[in-house]
């Protein structure tokens, strides 16, 4: 292109804030002026797209100063274009109005913002020192990466499955090639937040900016473990339930895949740990530790290890020095299983892609656990966890770890992590999956995210906010969106949620966050303490009306799945909906799940009857080994006795019959390899339960229809999903 000539095209509005697109941005910043960018707010430009589009607009320039000195004007349409072009009967005075449009937001030299759109106008030499600093901050971190030993490890399991190339930290491979023409490297820019953010960040920004600094330069943010096989390398502690349901007498029966005494685990020196495939393994306490494995159920910003039932298995020990140990038959029984898995193909641990490139396969050790937790996706709840017992955690939740703890405490950090301030600004640095409102913060975003600066805080802010936080902590964090939003609501009522007036749910009312909130500006330099009141009380307005609009998003696209052909609801449809959208290996049918578990030899086939069962107590001297089943409308006496070889094996099938099932069923012979069956089960069992419930609630927030959809999914979880009669040719 030569010079001065003009380049227009259409985007996935994605590429202004996600790695992919930062290439883009650098090629774009060394090359051209950039004139606008738009975004609508109020429509889809193009129906079918899943994804937001955006409209750049670019000049050929090589001359740096002339590029720096450019105006980028941000342009966010807040209704259609039709409606602020005007309506117009021919393709000529369409033309004249899309000029004096385009002139309009050309003349632009500050912000504006108008009823129907606004423009921020960021210089270009802003957005390249922004992207220079990115650079240096990455670099940073893998120097500090380096200076602790972390290295990275090239491809896992789910980087194979997705297609994506992850570091030890999360983002993707940096570049190393440097900037195009500058010498320096470019990092990358969150440009979308100059097109989403609300006018109050940009008044924040433009009075306090010099107060903020990105987290990354004050924390290392690290990605928790990946272990490659998460069912075999982070099992659940079942030694209280296992001592409780099985005596000093009864202990032989116990369904442990090697055997331990009973007096080892009573002592705490040995743990039952379940692993992913339901069998129970002895392994020795000083090769475990609690692991984080989910924010889902962490109700403050503060966690410790009594709130966790998941383990992570830390040995780095060799082989050779195992001799003699439960970890090492533990060891030798991940070497020779595979564990079913939707992101890799079923073959032993240490072949798994993850473990293949460790040395030795099964050493997690390297990790260092943070100060402070992230979660990588979020949606309507703001928790940061204060990780003050330095707890292991997953891959999907971020380490983040003071530089310098004296400048910076973890408390204080913490305290402002929490704020809603950061809650509300985070947004715009993650990015949505979907439309239902889940936010995903990838390192990088985490990396670059603006927050007030803790370093050299005075004494008495520090305080008022590290003991609002301390209040924070001892209690329930509730969401950031209006609470009668959450509830069900037909078309027409949720139309008039959405027109009446701001109401501040519960969380942003609580006087411990407005304390935290209010220090939070007293950080930034709000001297005047009636100006930091107004500020807060414009924050959580800002605040509750973002979240509104994500919520009000997701209901819609709630109600458009659940009409179909006419009808409001229709479970069958969405229930299929749902199904399809799952990977094949979650779609696989528990009986068919059960019947894979049962080796060729060792089993039989009870047929198991229609009816109603019911299982005698387990202290039943006669049937405790028996389950009875009444046939539908036979009279209560008319009952079918279906005897079994042991209580593990009745108990499956009754638990079976409850779900429906009736027919051939396979169970293993012994009663030993029952009860290791009947544990797998009972855990894939309630996994099931949980699965369908979670994809019910993703789809409708209408109790009834939720639970009409779960009991549907779950069905086809445990039968499978039927398929259609072939329709007759008429």
């Amino acid at each position: 292109m030569k010079e001065g000539g003009w380049l227009g095209f259409l985007v996935s509005s994605s590429w202004l804030d996600v790695e992919y697109g930062f290439a883009l941005q650098e090629w774009a910043l060394t090359h051209f002026k950039i004139h606008a960018i738009l975004e609508s707010n109020a429509e889809p430009w193009f129906e079918d797209a899943r994804v937001k589009t955006c409209a750049v607009i670019l000049q050929r320039c090589d001359d740096p100063k002339e590029r720096g000195e450019q105006l980028v004007k941000f342009v966010r349409l807040d209704a259609p274009l039709a409606d602020i072009l005007g309506r117009r009967g021919d393709e000529n005075s369409r033309q004249t109005a899309a000029e004096k449009f385009r002139d309009l937001i050309s003349r632009c030299r500050k912000d504006t913002a108008r009823e129907q759109f606004r423009v921020v106008v960021v210089p270009q030499k802003k957005l390249w020192e922004d992207g220079l600093r990115a650079g240096k901050l990455f670099a940073l971190q893998k120097q500090r990466d380096l200076a602790a030993g972390i290295v990275h490890r090239g491809r896992d399991d789910e980087a194979e499955e997705n297609g994506t190339i992850y570091d030890e930290n999360g983002n993707g491979f940096l570049r190393d090639e440097g900037g195009m023409g500058y010498g320096m490297k470019y990092g990358g820019g969150k440009w979308g937040k100059y097109l989403r953010a609300p006018n109050f960040y940009f008044q924040i920004m433009e009075r306090y900016a010099s107060r903020f600094v990105p987290l990354g330069e004050v924390a290392t943010i690290r990605r928790g473990i990946t272990s490659g096989c998460d069912a075999f390398f982070m099992p659940r502690d079942v030694s209280k339930e296992f001592l409780e349901r099985y005596s000093k007498l009864d202990w032989h029966n116990a369904p442990l895949h090697t055997y331990c005494k009973r007096a080892e685990v009573e002592c705490g020196a040995v743990i039952l740990a379940r692993a992913g495939d339901g069998t129970v393994h002895p392994i020795e306490k000083e090769y475990l530790a609690p692991e984080v494995h989910s924010l889902m159920n962490v109700s403050r910003p503060v966690i410790s290890a009594l709130d966790l039932d998941r383990l992570v298995l830390l040995v780095s020990k060799p082989i050779e020095k195992l001799k003699g140990t439960h970890v090492l038959k533990y060891l030798r029984y991940g070497e020779h299983n595979a564990f079913a898995s939707t992101k890799s193909k079923a073959v032993p641990v240490p072949q798994r892609a993850t473990c293949a490139g460790r040395e030795p396969w099964y050493d997690l050790t390297y990790t260092q656990c943070g100060h402070i937790i992230w979660p990588k996706s979020q949606q309507y709840r703001h928790i940061i966890v204060h990780n003050k017992s330095r707890i292991t955690v997953n891959c999907n939740l971020y380490d983040v770890t003071s530089v310098d703890e004296k400048e910076v405490p973890p408390e204080l950090m913490a305290a402002i992590l929490n704020s809603t301030l950061v809650g509300l600004i985070k947004v715009f640095f993650g990015r949505y999956a979907g439309t239902e409102g889940n936010l995903k913060t990838e390192v990088v975003d985490v990396n670059l995210l603006e927050i007030p600066d803790p370093r050299g805080a005075p004494k008495p802010i520090a305080r008022k906010l590290t003991d609002a936080f301390e209040r924070l902590c001892t209690r329930t964090t509730g969401g950031m969106v209006e609470e009668a939003f959450m509830e069900p609501h037909t078309d027409e009522g949720i139309k008039k949620l959405a027109a009446s007036p701001i109401q501040l749910p519960h969380e942003l009312k609580r006087a411990d966050r407005r304390d935290l909130d209010l220090a939070v500006f007293e950080l930034l330099g709000v001297a005047n303490a009636g100006e930091r009141e107004k500020l807060a009380d414009e924050l959580y307005y800002e605040t509750a009306n973002h979240f509104r609009q994500i919520r009000l998003v997701e209901i819609q696209k709630q109600h458009q799945r659940s009409k179909s052909e006419g009808r409001e609801f229709r479970a069958d449809r969405l229930a299929a909906d749902v199904w399809n959208s799952l990977p094949p290996g979650e779609r696989e049918p528990l009986v068919e799940w059960l019947a894979a578990r049962v080796k060729a030899g060792e089993g039989f086939v009870v047929d198991v009857p229609e009816g109603r069962a019911s299982l005698p107590d387990a202290a039943d001297m006669l049937d405790a080994s028996a389950v009875f089943f009444r046939a539908p409308g036979a009279d209560k006496s008319a009952v079918e006795k279906v005897p079994l070889p042991g209580r593990a094996h009745a108990e499956m099938v009754f638990a079976l019959a409850k779900r429906n099932w009736h027919g051939p069923l396979p169970l293993p012979k012994s009663e030993a390899a029952a009860r290791v069956l009947q544990a797998g089960l009972t855990e894939r069992l309630a996994a099931v339960a949980a699965k369908a419930e979670a994809l019910a609630r993703s789809r409708t927030s209408d109790e009834k229809r939720a639970a009409e959809l779960a009991a549907l999914l779950e069905f086809w979880l445990v039968h499978g999903k039927p398929h259609p009669e072939p329709k007759e040719k008429g």
